[in-house]
């Protein structure tokens, strides 16, 4: 339900604006009197503050794919200026202005004299009404507050610097007592003594990190007659940019989570904890990932990449058979190991990474095969002498079928062993892997097909022929994406969790229901948001074929607009609450 409520309050204010005010998302906004300073209460006090300036990514529509642009500061005596992402900086003025609806009731108008605007509720300004644009609060909701955080975040910045080597200016002195961690001495700046920096972690952090801070800072870092003396540790950190825009989750009375909009190409995007003790804020823990609030095409492609080299290793692990001349061997269960070469992998080490690469059942069938691949025994660890080959996973993407909670993504090549790998990704705090699969065309989905027979069920085959080994059999009627296959005859589909190939002759294609525009057999927010994106594109002078505006223009008046999204939300909304007539049947009601 908390995807429905998102869905609708981002729909809301879209179709919110007056009939009179539709414009495309580059436009400026509609003139409003110079001589009004407020609007429905609004003022511009209410306006002051941080926006993060986000544009749709691609084709999609801003609730399911955003691009950064820069960032918006308002001052409460109308000025703002606009650093965008290429760090060029705008100056102008802002005016706060009403426009009445049919109902009699107004919106409340934001123009920015740089040439753009749009409609404000609460910490969000719509810009344009294709779903294409949009300002969003970047702050935690007060002035002190907000520097407090981006304080705590440029000190902790400075901190992880420091004990990585980076902030240091050496002044050759060496130091040639033996027993101390470095032969040259240095000076930070802003730090005369150690005393300094060990107090500037105590302000800056707690719990944990403080401690693990505290301790790094005295393994790596000595005084003496007045000199500081550091060892390089060679280490890289992570570079908290609070400047560029924050994304708050987590939130309640004592802790919260900060996400920088800022993408790192080591990184990626920084997140920070923070806890309140005492009365005060500290940050309590931090790391560094793609995290299912950050949304652009770039954080879902460095995703995909990374957890796509994660369970490379996995997989890779999990195929490896130990050493067959191996003489210390046991039997259990039937299954010989032998004792393993890597004494420090163990199957509760895999399943950590595969936790963190993985959702879902596939998360569960690895970690069930890690368990059944890695033993302790006596303290030693044996492996499996079973081996097998592991798929040759790649590690450059694009991206399709990309929704706010999923996206899918594709290697761009081919690779001769095993074909183009197919990654489905679904968000659980930071993206991970929901299932992948092989395919032998990079044009993943042929069509949406189903099982048609007279009787009996069809038989899913290991490989295109009907000498293959049967995987299991699938009942008549079920719906199948269908994936090419280089063997006439014959498709690819993946059914319950299997890969296998089925007889073409028994498929037939899936008629599409009313307002399913992605074809999955599902009606829901991400076809509002299809819905959207083909609004936007034929409202700035785009076109879309003939069957996506058939499917997509849901009431029947010869256009595809915002009406049509919110029916198709509508539905969602009804079949999430039990309904069970067809889309087709219910929009014919409506």
């Amino acid at each position: 339900m908390k995807k429905i409520i998102a869905a609708l309050m981002a729909l809301t204010l879209i179709t919110a604006a007056p009939a009179s005010a539709v414009y495309a998302a580059e436009q400026t906004a509609p003139a409003v009197s110079a001589a009004s300073d407020t609007a429905a209460g609004i003022t511009m006090k209410d306006i002051a503050g941080k926006w993060r300036y986000d544009t749709a990514d691609g084709d999609y529509a801003i609730d399911v794919c955003t691009r950064y642009k820069g960032i918006v500061e308002v001052s409460e005596d109308g000025s703002y200026t606009f650093d965008d992402e290429s760090g060029v900086k705008t100056k102008g003025t802002v005016t706060i202005g009403t426009e009445a609806y049919k109902d009699g009731t107004n919106a409340v108008t934001v123009s920015f004299s740089g040439g753009f605007g749009g409609y404000y509720k609460n910490d969000l300004i719509t810009i344009g009404n294709g779903g294409r644009e949009q300002l969003v609060r970047s702050t935690y909701g007060s002035a002190e507050m907000d520097a407090l955080i981006e304080e705590r975040l440029n000190d902790l910045t400075s901190i992880l610097n420091i004990l990585s080597g980076g902030h240091l200016i050496s002044t050759d002195q060496p130091l040639l007592e033996g027993d101390l961690p470095s032969d040259t001495s240095i000076s930070f700046e802003g730090f005369g003594t150690l005393a300094d920096l060990r107090a500037l972690i105590n302000k800056t952090t707690s719990g944990d990190l403080r401690t693990q801070l505290t301790r790094e800072c005295d393994d790596i870092i000595q005084e003496k007659d007045g000199i500081l003396y550091t060892r390089f540790t060679g280490r890289s950190y992570i570079n908290f940019m609070p400047e560029k825009g924050l994304l708050f989750s987590d939130r309640t009375e004592n802790s919260f989570k900060a996400v920088t909009a800022a993408f790192d190409l080591a990184y990626g995007h920084a997140r920070a904890e923070f806890t309140r003790e005492d009365g005060s804020w500290y940050i309590s823990g931090y790391d560094s990932g793609i995290f299912s609030s950050n949304t652009s095409i770039d954080d879902r492609i460095f995703s995909a990449r990374d957890q796509a080299d994660s369970l490379k290793f996995i997989l890779s692990e999990l195929a490896k058979g130990a050493d067959l001349s191996e003489k210390d061997k046991i039997t259990v269960d039937g299954m010989e190991y032998a004792k393993s070469k890597d004494q420090y992998l163990t199957a509760e080490r895999l399943d950590e990474m595969i936790e963190k690469a993985c959702t879902g059942d596939l998360r569960d069938r690895l970690k069930k095969m890690s368990h059944e691949h890695l033993i302790v025994k006596d303290g030693v660890v044996y492996r499996s002498t079973a081996s097998k080959g592991a798929p040759d996973i790649g590690s450059n993407f694009r991206i399709q079928n990309a929704a706010p909670d999923s996206f899918r993504a594709i290697t761009v090549e081919s690779s001769d062993l095993t074909g183009y790998t197919i990654l489905d990704f679904k968000a659980d705090d930071e993206w991970r892997i929901s299932g992948y699969y092989l395919a032998d065309s990079p044009d993943v989905v042929l069509f949406t097909g189903c099982v048609s027979l007279d009787d009996g069920e069809l038989n899913l085959r290991e490989k295109a022929t009907t000498a293959s080994v049967i995987l299991t059999t699938i009942p008549n009627g079920t719906r199948l994406d269908i994936y090419p296959c280089v063997t006439d005859g014959w498709y690819k589909v993946t059914y319950n969790g299997l890969t296998g190939y089925v007889s073409s002759k028994y498929i037939k294609e899936a008629p599409q229901s009313a307002g399913d525009l992605t074809n999955d057999g599902i009606v829901d927010s991400s076809d509002a948001s299809e819905v959207l994106a083909v609004y936007a594109r034929v409202s700035t002078g785009g076109t879309a074929d003939d069957n996506t505006k058939t499917v997509a223009d849901i009431n029947k008046d010869g256009l595809v607009d915002s009406s049509d999204a919110s029916l198709i939300l509508e539905y969602y909304a009804y079949v999430s609450t039990g309904g069970t007539d067809p889309s087709d049947s219910f929009f014919a009601k409506k």
